[in-house]
């Protein structure tokens, strides 16, 4: 190995080894409320406080590279919002049907679920893209699916859930986007797929029923967790890894270990539509194989090798 090649593995070793990890300590979420005021603040021993009242109807949720939490409401004639951590909203971007759930790319763009559910002003559903200038454009039209959670895996690779609840064939699936546009089916029979997340290892969860099903890269579900109601909407990850679900019947967030061990995390949240954890960083692109193998970093290479193997369940 060269003395170049040394040393940009050893730059991109500790680099991924920095966003695949994350702190022990407990988070404060944020969590959206589609029938109501404003955005819900929980902190780590459940104590729940709104803020952001100017929004109504809050959907999707997702901390920018800035810091600033980004506040969907259909509520407000399909706005997107910018709210700084002093609690100062500003309007980001306008003209979208139902915007439901947001995300951001590696690049700081932000892509809006843009859903013609219940009769928006434009024909068909699409996902949007908004440049940090706030330039709006179309990134995909989806014709009649209804995007609701979307989500990034490490590649670059756009995730959303289409909401069966108002799927006219009752079939709920997860459509994933390359960075190009081209939309393939990911996964299939799921019932009211809402809520949706992506961990850092790019297994995708996904709310069905009562349930919280594990899909792996490669397209294998499995049982992740049962939860003790229905109606499953917004999920994050925290930053020790356990993954939070809210539930639209209960009003409650519950939180599910590695283990699978289901506990309540917060009630009174109304109806959790969308939760995000403001300490989990934004998805880092990993480097391809081939550029690994060109560079001579035979460690990182056969650790991401291993990484991306078919889990065990």
């Amino acid at each position: 190995m060269g003395s170049f090649s040394r040393l940009v593995c050893q730059l991109i070793i500790p680099a991924l080894a920095l966003a695949s990890t994350g702190a022990a300590s407990a988070d404060t979420v944020y969590s959206s409320d589609m029938s109501g005021t404003g955005v819900f603040s929980v902190a780590s021993d459940g104590t729940v406080n709104t803020i952001a009242t100017q929004i109504t109807e809050s959907t999707g949720l997702a901390v920018g590279p800035n810091g600033n939490l980004y506040v969907a409401g259909f509520g407000n004639s399909g706005s997107i919002f910018e709210v700084t951590p002093a609690g100062a909203v500003s309007t980001f971007a306008t003209g979208f049907n139902w915007a439901l759930g947001i995300a951001f790319d590696s690049a700081g763009n932000l892509y809006v679920a843009n859903s013609n559910f219940g009769g928006g002003t434009g024909t068909s559903s699409s996902i949007s893209k908004v440049t940090p200038s706030g330039v709006v454009s179309t990134f995909v039209s989806l014709g009649s699916d209804y995007p609701a959670s979307i989500a990034f895996n490490s590649f670059g690779n756009l995730f959303f859930a289409n909401w069966s609840i108002a799927d006219s064939n009752g079939n709920g699936t997860i459509y994933e986007v390359t960075p190009g546009g081209a939309v393939s089916t990911f996964a299939t029979s799921l019932t009211d797929s809402f809520g949706l997340a992506i961990d850092k290892s790019n297994n995708v969860y996904v709310g069905s029923g009562d349930i919280v099903d594990k899909i792996t890269p490669t397209g294998t579900k499995s049982l992740y967790a049962t939860l003790p109601t229905s109606g499953l909407m917004g999920m994050a990850f925290e930053s020790n890894g356990n993954l939070l679900v809210g539930s639209e019947n209960s009003g409650d967030l519950y939180q599910i270990t590695s283990g699978h061990v289901v506990s309540t995390y917060a009630t009174g949240v109304d109806i959790p539509t969308f939760l995000a954890d403001p300490s989990v960083t934004l998805p880092v692109p990993e480097p391809s194989s081939l550029a690994l193998a060109i560079l001579g970093c035979p460690l990182l290479l056969a650790a991401r090798r291993f990484r991306h193997k078919p889990d065990a369940v």
